[in-house]
This record gives structure tokens, sequence and C-alpha cells, in this order.
């Protein structure tokens, strides 16, 4: 298997329901998840044209004990484990992403977020019960971060990517886009000690 070294593995939708409906039309916000830093396993909010749903963050496959939880946008369609998943996109919301650099023992917490625009939208596809987000290559901007990142879907595209009887392969195409981002580094006095995400976790595999 072709698994991700290092990939996105958290999250944050800091917003109150207004900032939901108001940026992407969710009227019936279900409960049960986290509006703030999100992890793989949680319950996560998504939506496309069926309405809004929890999805868990993560498949639990028969070939491993770990828990996968990315899908390559390269090679999404080529993976027999994401069958079930192509004929079901949606998208997560999401307020800013999170990256670890790391420089020796060290690592400093990057919170990532759009420039110009507070919300944005992760492409996701789902089975029914599980939520695999996909990832892509990282533009210059944050490429010395990590060289990948969660694929975020342009509010052009939005629409197309949340009709689900639109091909999956169509609209992968039309969701790559150069991103305007900015990158903002946490204070890091308490990030030495601080263990990472696999390391506390380690039945956890970053993507396939």
């Amino acid at each position: 298997m072709d698994f991700e070294l290092e990939m996105c593995s958290r999250f944050e939708l800091s917003s109150k329901p207004c900032g939901l409906l108001e940026n992407f039309g969710i009227k019936n916000v279900p409960m049960g998840f986290k509006l703030e830093e999100v992890y793989p396993s949680n319950n996560v909010l998504c939506f496309n044209n069926s309405g809004a749903f929890i999805r868990r963050w993560g498949l639990q496959v028969n070939w491993s004990n770990n828990l996968l939880f990315n899908a390559r946008a390269e090679t999404l369609l080529k993976k027999h484990t994401f069958g079930p998943f192509l004929k079901s996109k949606c998208l997560v919301p999401a307020t800013a992403y999170f990256e670890w650099q790391h420089f020796g023992t060290h690592r400093i917490k990057n919170k990532i977020f759009l420039k110009n625009q507070e919300f944005f939208g992760l492409a996701g596809v789902t089975n029914g019960d599980s939520l695999i987000i996909i990832t892509r290559t990282s533009p210059s901007s944050i490429a010395h971060i990590n060289r990948r990142m969660p694929m975020i879907v342009p509010q052009s595209a939005q629409k197309q990517w949340n009709n689900n009887s639109y091909p999956i392969q169509d609209s992968l195409e039309l969701i790559y886009a150069d991103l305007d981002v900015l990158l903002s580094v946490e204070e890091d006095q308490h990030m030495a000690s601080q263990m990472d995400l696999f390391e506390t976790y380690p039945q956890i595999i970053k993507g396939e």
C-alpha cells in the first residue's frame, strides 16, 4: 500500500450554526459533532445536496488494525478500498487545519487557513458510515510545512461537488485550483514535549 508519511490529521470548525447557514446554507445542523479541533475517529459535520449529516472520520479496513482517514486525489479512483465511497461526495466545513513542522525533536504547530475567507469546505467522500478526506499536493506557500494538504473545494465548484449526479472524476478535475493561503505559526513553548497524534494513537494510518 502507498501510505502517506505525513498528512493533515486535525482540523478545526469554530463556528456557530448561524455562520454555517450564512456560508454554506446549512439550515438544520445535526447534533453530535465538535465545534473545535477535530481528530480522526471523531464525528464530523458533512453536507451535500441531500442535506447535512454526521459521519465518523476514518475507515476501519479488514486488511489492517489501523484507521484510514485520508485518500490521495491522484489515486482515489484506483484504490479498491475506496470503491464504496465514490458515489457519495460531500463537503466538510472547516475554519482551519493544522500541521506540525519538525526541527529535530522540536515541533511547531501551524494553523493554516484561507487568507480572505473565514470558512472553507474540505472535499470528502462517504460510504454512509465513514468519512474519508481527500488530499492533494500543497501549493508553494505551505509546501515547506507539508508536501500534502487536505483538498479545499473552491466556492465556484462547491455546488457541483455536492451534486452526486456529477461523476467524481469530473468533479475532481474541477476542484483543483491555486489557493490563497495564510500561514499562522502558533506559540511553540508547549510543543516540544507534546506527543504527536500518531504517537498518542499508534493504531491510526495517515492515508492511502
